[in-house]
């Protein structure tokens, strides 16, 4: 020991004799071999103890090259270097530096002017710093914070795997097989000081056609705070060619400039196929399309939909969603589709790829019957009688028909007139505009309309014989009732005198001995 320090009898005969002038109450020795003094309140001492007229010491204190004003906190690296300048009008009696309450450094210079460095030997994390300066029988205190950060800070990460379970600083593990592509990174940041950055580098190594060079993605985090959670899109592992690895590297940086990098390796492995779905499916006015809306999702991602009119082992695609390469593919796509039928094609095949061998064909058959079938109407409000004729108008729609007959039934079931509303090639639209011949009552209307599969559609009108003292252009009418038969399409029969009786009658038995009753069908899918 130099001649600035002195044994323990000197520090504590010293440190009572300044206990003795003032009314604080001294503190205990310690049991480290230190001298220590306790200033609750340095003010209320300094004004006791003013009765000699001089002033009390400039005190700086110098931390790691830094002045540290009273109060202030700092946050140093590894053992911080502290230095304390005291100079004063008398000399300086007593020097004490403490950490957390404990005498680290004493010192009895007896000068009026002290310089003393010393390294502080301190944990990572905050410490209450307090310098004391004892002088012709008055105390300065100067106290401060120091963080010592001299480790980089920590991430524990909750998703997509976890660490944390036994330290902060557990690292994971490197390498994880998951079974989808779009993951959540999620973790907590834990440092001493502040965290200022956190860099999330993301890598794909693919091979194959779609992705020979894979992808490389960066995200840079500015103030996190004391979080993350980032989306991230991974790549799918191709088992075929033993590529498709995801490399992940994440690095914490605080403001000391301290970095922690974290390494890991994620394989997506998908053994389950797209899903398809049909969320709505309708015809159209014409009824000759189909319109579908069709949800697509997969776990991995999503390389293609396409969309044909025939069965699942045809070939040939409309693409809805042409080939994309990996970390293009969307997880879901939803999309609405009008297919045309025509002919004979009666199917329509939806075919999902996600690119890892895994694809799914959804075949649709759909109800031709549905399709083509007409609907009919007839307007009561325009039947009039007059003259052994009733008057008919109303039209047939939404359909696919090939003939439209109108035709008048008597009592006993004979036809009494018949005539051609359309013959020819396939329309959705017939306007009905007929005046047909009557014999008797109670007497029907009938209009029969053929579809393009054959199937004859029919809707019926009562007609009630007009009162003697009614306006004889009235006819009273009952509801409409329909059915649906199975035939031939007939020949064209023109609407003349000719085709009432025996050939009416004639007419009426060949239909009714080749049809037989149908009920049309919903659209299933």
């Amino acid at each position: 020991m130099d001649s600035k320090h002195v044994g323990w009898a000197a520090a504590v005969l010293l440190v009572l004799s300044f206990t003795a002038g003032v009314s604080a109450a001294a503190e205990p020795p310690t049991t480290t071999g230190d001298a220590a003094i306790d200033v609750p309140d340095t003010h209320r001492q300094v004004g006791q103890n003013n009765s000699t007229g001089l002033s009390e010491p400039n005190l700086t204190v110098v931390i790691d090259n830094r002045t540290v004003a009273d109060g202030d906190t700092i946050t140093t690296d590894d053992n911080p270097t502290l230095t304390v300048r005291a100079n004063g009008s008398a000399p300086i009696d007593l020097l004490v530096v403490r950490v957390d309450g404990d005498s680290r450094r004493i010192y009895t210079p007896n000068s009026t002017a002290v310089n003393e460095t010393a390294t502080l030997d301190v944990n990572a994390g905050e410490h209450a710093l307090e310098v004391l300066v004892q002088s012709n029988g008055r105390t300065t205190a100067h106290r401060a914070t120091i963080i010592e950060d001299s480790i980089a800070p920590a991430i524990v990460f909750s998703s997509p795997f976890r660490t944390g379970n036994t330290s902060i600083y557990d690292r994971p593990e490197n390498n994880y097989t998951i079974n989808r592509s779009q993951i959540q990174l999620d973790g907590t940041l834990h440092d001493h000081s502040d965290v200022e950055q956190v860099t999330i580098e993301l890598r794909y190594h693919g091979q194959g056609i779609d992705a020979p060079w894979g992808f490389r993605k960066r995200i840079v985090i500015d103030d996190p705070n004391t979080s993350i959670s980032k989306s991230l899109r991974l790549g799918p592992f191709n088992e075929q060619v033993g590529a498709g690895q995801n490399s992940l590297k994440i690095t914490a940086l605080d403001s000391r400039g301290h970095r922690r990098h974290y390494n890991v390796n994620l394989y997506v492995e998908d053994e389950d196929p797209p899903s398809i779905e049909i969320l709505d499916q309708r015809l159209i006015n014409t009824r000759s399309a189909v319109r579908l809306t069709i949800r697509v999702t997969d776990q991995v991602g999503i390389r293609s939909v396409g969309v044909r009119r025939g069965s699942a082992d045809g070939s040939g695609l409309n693409y809805e969603i042409q080939p994309k390469p990996v970390g293009a593919r969307p997880i879901e796509h939803t999309f609405t589709k009008t297919i045309p039928l025509a002919g004979d094609s009666r199917n329509i095949t939806i075919v999902a790829d996600d690119g890892t061998e895994n694809a799914t064909k959804r075949e649709i058959e759909v109800d031709h019957t549905q399709l083509v079938r007409p609907t009919i109407e007839v307007r009561p409000d325009t039947l009039r009688v007059s003259d052994n004729r009733v008057h008919v108008e109303g039209r047939v729609y939404d359909g696919r028909v090939t003939s439209v007959y109108a035709e008048t039934v008597g009592p006993t079931g004979n036809t009494v007139d018949l005539a051609q509303i359309y013959g020819g090639g396939v329309t959705s639209a017939v306007t009905i505009n007929e005046t047909l011949q009557l014999d008797s009552y109670p007497a029907r209307v009938r209009i029969r309309a053929t579809d393009s599969t054959g199937r004859e559609h029919i809707e019926s009108v009562q007609v009630a014989q007009p009162n003697a003292t009614a306006d004889p252009e009235t006819a009273s009418t009952t509801t409409p009732d329909s059915t649906v038969r199975t035939n031939t399409p007939l020949p064209g029969v023109p609407s003349e005198s000719s085709s009432q009786g025996l050939l009416g009658t004639l007419v009426e038995a060949v239909r009714n001995l080749v049809s037989t009753t149908a009920t049309g069908e919903s659209l299933e899918v």
